[in-house]
């Protein structure tokens, strides 16, 4: 299904719906690709486009796949695939996401707080009470009012994501000491701090760093940051530091009590793991107080807490844990990873994935068990989780799930995880690294097979030398598709690999002659390929697919975007996509992602009127469906079964192929004689068949290099020789560029003609026939007799005489071709030329 035609099935109406847009009356609704609350996007039904009106929108004029592009955030081949599923489907309302709603939620809640501080005058008098500046600080008031009891009677602050974006919401009583955060908690207050951070001032509570936010501490640039209680180092506090390259000094202000100094040793040694060897420092606060008791109890508090940072200590760094002190990873059962640390023990249960396409993430599944100790019970505890560790929402979702489980605390299992990302990122990059390494090492040819290949490539008459063996490996008959076969697959190494088509019809020995062909390629550089699907191409590593032969057993079954892959990758030698991903600070970006060649192709059709675009880039192997080539073929069939066939000789000449291909180089060829080269007059696509013809030649004499001399360039010299093969192999692909009647036609057009002149001799022309005597002549089934005489008709080779629809109908030749005398003419003509050659 092409674009255009998935434009006018699918209705940008039944989209909408889809994903729970309803315009009203007028056609208007809420724009979702921003913040819209006046019904700016405007529907047309009449061009099944929609528009946004307002001016901060970045989205204008958009079409069915535009929308779904912009509302997935997918690219453009994702959108065109999900637009072709909703085609004729009936639509279900997609509902928006229970975390989008809660963004909104959040977003809009907040500013009605907003709104309700400035006009509720003892939660401004609260905020005045506790020194908090709510004319400058983003603090809002909840009512006791509102119907959900979430933090009611509270001043509101909000909780900031990466983006800058308020994810979720803290609430402080202003009667008591209440104080309440959303489930699901996320966001740091009072945002997340700058890359460019050189100190960082980490505080117990969101009120001390409302407290500490208009104070021009002396401590040049840095960053004020809340923890959520002492306990309260979450995984997001320590990603976010963790990020925070540029660091040089982490400044502890905890309050003036045990649980303040407890938290300041344990955290200390957590960021001395996380940073080691920067600066960290305490500030000290009066026993019993805070930093916003302080300032509530002091008029001039600005002066106060200047001169207590100023005096701040610095703490003696703990012992911890770097890079280079971290356990290492027990790998000996490579599908049981295992890392042990003080805290708990990480198994890692079917080793680490290292394909290409696995490279950008870090999928597991982890079991955990805590460290032993001194009276545990004898039945040991796990925490069994699957997740994408390159994920820090999932990593911090494992760590905090692994806490609740094993009893352990969440900051020290989460720097846990991400040492053991750092070491797995390592191991996976170690085993994909061995294994291509592996792979693109050629296999050694032994001394006795190094001899043998060379004498088979330097034997003067190699071609015909490899027409025998290619005949005793199993390809009976076939001789010009063969070698021409050949040719294509051998050229997987070279600069200038070549492409080829195999054509005929279902049960025709197609994918038979595909197979021997490819199985001659050496192991590593063939990819099978039965089914491709439409990404297919573009999912492989960047070098996956460069220097190999590629085959394809059934290219009709190909939708439109593969096959538009796969020949940008013929064409090209490459191919290219444009995709979304995450930089190392989490922001969405676009990246092109690349698939390099060069590749050499053979794939198989029915078809009988190919693709043009195939045309331009692939030759094409018609299968003779003659009776002659059917007798061929079921005597060796009968032959095999028969065990008169040396299986053990086909697996020798099988390896003097594949090795004689690893002894090959890629070089440049010149074709002296190719300005005196011409195609017969008649031929139809001279340009392509010329294009063709000369790539041929090329890879002939790229099978001779080991006889072959060089210019002073360094190219091989293309000699008459090399030219009387091409000649020879692409003699049936001129007569089909000649012919207007493809491959498997003309051989049922011919045996059509032959059977016609058996039965009526010279009076052939009256002679009238009709589907059923065919179909049992030529023991061919209904949809193929059915399918040739219809193109023969169309091409007025044949003509209806009789009969009808129902009763059937009976049919005449009015043309009688003489396809032999055709091929003795092209025949004749290239000989001559090739003889005029000096």
């Amino acid at each position: 299904m092409t674009i255009a035609e998935i434009k006018n099935k699918l209705s940008l109406a039944l989209v909408l719906r889809h994903y729970g847009l309803t315009p009203n009356r007028n056609g208007m609704l809420c724009c979702p690709f921003h913040d819209d609350k006046k019904a700016s996007m405007k529907i047309y039904a009449e061009t099944n486009t929609a528009y946004c009106f307002a001016g901060s929108c970045e989205v204008e004029s958009v079409d069915v796949i535009d929308f779904i592009m912009k509302m997935d955030s997918c690219s453009k081949h994702e959108a065109i695939k999900k637009a072709k599923q909703l085609c004729g489907q009936k639509i279900e309302v997609l509902k928006p996401s229970q975390e989008m709603n809660q963004f909104l939620d959040v977003q809009r809640a907040f500013v009605s707080y907003r709104k309700s501080l400035q006009t509720h005058k003892p939660s401004r008098e609260y905020c005045e009470s506790r020194k908090l500046d709510w004319r400058t600080l983003e603090i809002g008031y909840k009512s006791r009012k509102t119907s959900d009891r979430w933090g009611r009677g509270c001043i509101i602050f909000p909780l900031l994501d990466k983006e800058g974006k308020i994810v979720s919401l803290y609430g402080r009583g202003i009667t008591g000491s209440s104080h309440y955060y959303q489930s699901n908690r996320e966001g740091l207050y009072p945002s997340y701090p700058g890359l460019a951070t050189k100190r960082l001032v980490l505080l117990e509570s969101i009120l001390d760093v409302a407290t500490l936010q208009p104070v021009e501490l002396p401590l040049g640039s840095y960053t004020l940051m809340s923890l959520y209680g002492t306990n309260g180092l979450t995984g997001e506090h320590l990603a976010a530091i963790g990020l925070l390259h540029e660091l040089e000094e982490i400044v502890f202000c905890f309050d003036g009590d045990k649980a303040g100094d407890e938290a300041t040793k344990a955290h200390l040694q957590t960021l001395s793991s996380l940073h080691p060897g920067i600066k960290m420092s305490h500030v000290e606060l009066p026993r019993g107080e805070d930093v916003n008791s302080l300032a509530v109890a002091h008029e001039s508090y600005e002066a106060l807490f200047i001169e207590l940072f100023k005096k701040r200590k610095v703490l003696k760094p703990i012992a911890s844990r770097t890079k280079e002190a971290l356990p290492e990873l027990n790998t000996s059962d490579p599908y049981n990873v295992i890392y042990a640390t003080t805290v708990a023990t990480y198994y890692i249960k079917g080793g680490v994935r290292h394909s290409p396409k696995d490279l950008d993430s870090l999928k597991v599944t982890l079991v955990v068990e805590a460290a032993h100790r001194q009276g545990r019970p004898a039945r040991i505890k796990k925490s069994r989780n699957k997740a994408d560790l390159y994920e820090d929402r999932q990593l911090e979702k494992v760590a905090r799930a692994v806490s609740e489980r094993l009893g352990l605390r969440s900051d020290l299992v989460e720097l846990d995880l991400h040492y053991l990302v750092d070491l797995l990122e390592g191991y996976q990059r170690k085993l994909y690294e061995g294994e291509t390494k592996a792979e693109s090492c050629k296999p050694s040819v032994g001394l006795d097979m190094k001899n043998a290949c060379l004498k088979l490539l330097k034997d003067k008459n190699l071609m015909s030398r490899l027409d025998h063996l290619l005949k005793d490996y199993g390809l009976v008959g076939e001789r010009n598709n063969r070698r021409l076969g050949f040719c294509i697959v051998s050229s997987y190494g070279m600069l200038q690999p070549l492409h080829g088509l195999i054509q005929g019809s279902s049960g025709s020995g197609k994918t038979h002659l595909l197979s021997l062909l490819s199985s001659l390629v050496p192991e590593e550089s063939y990819i099978p390929i039965t089914r491709a699907t439409d990404n297919s191409f573009y999912n492989f590593g960047k070098y996956d697919l460069k220097n190999k032969l590629i085959s394809i057993e059934d290219k009709d079954a190909m939708s439109e975007e593969a096959n538009l892959a796969f020949r940008e990758l013929q064409s090209k030698g490459m191919v290219s996509s444009s995709t979304t991903g995450q930089d190392e600070n989490g922001n969405a970006r676009s990246y092109i992602k690349v698939v390099c060649g060069p590749v050499a192709s053979l794939a198989c059709t029915t078809k009988g009127d190919l693709y043009l675009d195939d045309m331009n880039r692939c030759f094409l192997l018609a299968i003779d469906e003659s009776e002659a080539q059917t007798k061929r073929v079921l005597d060796y069939q009968k032959r095999k079964a028969a065990g008169l066939i040396n299986e053990s000789a086909g697996i020798q000449i099988q390896r003097l192929i594949q090795n004689s291909l690893r002894l090959l180089k890629s070089e440049r060829v010149v074709i002296g004689y190719a300005p005196r080269i011409s195609l017969p007059a008649d031929v139809k696509d001279k340009r392509r068949l010329n294009s063709l013809y000369l790539s041929l030649v090329k890879q002939i004499t790229l099978l001779h290099q080991y006889q072959r001399k060089k210019d002073g360039e360094g190219r091989l010299i293309a000699t008459k020789s090399d030219l009387r093969i091409a000649n020879e192999i692409l003699f049936d692909a001129i007569v089909l560029k000649v012919d207007e009647l493809h491959g498997p036609l003309r051989s049922f057009y011919e045996s059509l003609k032959r059977y016609i002149m058996s039965q009526a001799g010279d009076r052939g022309d009256k002679y009238e026939f009709i589907q059923r005597e065919i179909r049992h002549h030529l023991y061919r089934g209904n949809s193929y007799v059915k399918q040739h005489l219809r193109s023969l008709l169309e091409l007025e080779y044949i003509r209806i005489s009789g009969g009808s629809e129902y009763r059937g109908y009976r049919y005449l030749v009015v043309y009688w071709d003489d396809s032999a005398a055709l091929c003795a003419r092209i025949k004749k003509y290239l000989e001559a030329q090739i003889e005029g050659l000096v």
